[in-house]
């Protein structure tokens, strides 16, 4: 799915999935995205950066965005308290 991701990223030449704003479309893939790496690895990551760089940089401008930190916060202390 990641390498999709980065040819149609690299093909439209645009910072997001529909055009140059975040939407729903972009922010689903957070969750899954943040679990890839555990699931293939920890060099998975260097890998990603380096075979879908569009794809990474997609990624890391979604988890920079406040709304997406906190919500990120938000569900660590939830696991934290064991919900």
């Amino acid at each position: 799915m990641l390498g999709v991701i980065d040819r149609h990223l690299t093909k439209t030449g645009r910072p997001y999935l529909v055009g140059e704003k975040a939407c729903y479309a972009d922010l689903m893939f957070v969750p899954w995205n943040d679990i890839v790496p555990i699931l293939m690895g920890p060099e998975f990551e260097s890998e990603w950066k380096e075979k879908m760089p569009k794809c990474y940089e997609w990624h890391q401008r979604l988890v920079a965005r406040e709304a997406v930190k906190r919500a990120a916060a938000a569900k660590a202390e939830k696991m934290k308290e064991g919900h």
